[in-house]
């Protein structure tokens, strides 16, 4: 389903629920009825049978943008990455970081070593 224009009348009435199909001639000739019904249900304009466009309310619109970006993967992610990252704001991170960065090769061999015991 690359885009609207690839859908089937059909599987595109079946992702819409309640809706109406109006031929695009009739668009500019009716548009202000095309509105009034867009407040109600969808309106999908179709052009030679084939699907071109969807009118809705301004208020569906917000409402399916705001459902958009609820179900956003890459928002979903970038605030699992905020939380992980909170944990490295704190002043005691701050110290184990420098502490880490300024250690000798040989205490952080024996520190993976001193881990790698625990673990068993």
């Amino acid at each position: 389903m690359d885009n609207m224009a690839n859908l089937s009348i059909s599987e595109l009435e079946a992702l819409t629920g309640k809706h109406t199909v109006r031929q695009a001639s009739e668009v500019k000739s009716n548009w202000r009825s095309i509105v009034k019904e867009a407040q109600k249900k969808e309106v999908i304009v179709t052009n030679y049978n084939r699907p071109e466009a969807v009118v809705m309310s301004a208020d569906r619109y917000v409402e399916l943008q705001k459902a958009a970006k609820k179900n956003d993967p890459v928002e979903w992610l970038k605030d699992q990455w905020r939380k992980e990252l909170a944990v490295l704001q704190t002043p005691e991170s701050r110290e184990r970081m420098l502490k880490a960065f300024s250690a000798s090769p040989q205490e952080i061999a024996d520190a993976i070593n001193a881990a790698a015991k625990q673990k068993k």
